[in-house]
């Protein structure tokens, strides 16, 4: 399963504690091309996007993009409001 994490996290948390992304794709057993497409796209796989997050001791929650609700998504939370 493909997730979209958010890039500016990504990069944000791999500055601030000064690694380069070869140390940090050791620390995850990850291939540096892995961490550079990553960082690159903000596509990864839940089990590379786990490794980044335990690394980071952070949530996984943390590093996922937020997306704004899609229309339906709107609609139904709407339906949900005037119902209650």
């Amino acid at each position: 399963m493909e997730m979209k994490l958010n890039i500016n996290a990504l990069i944000q948390e791999r500055e601030k504690r000064a690694w380069t992304q070869s140390h940090l794709a050791e620390l995850c057993n990850l291939s540096l091309r892995t961490i550079q497409r990553i960082e690159k796209s903000g596509v990864s796989s839940k089990e590379s996007a786990s490794a980044l997050a335990s690394v980071y001791e952070l949530e996984l929650e943390k590093l996922v993009k937020k997306t704004p609700l899609d229309k339906s998504n709107q609609i139904q939370s709407i339906r949900i409001r005037i119902v209650m």
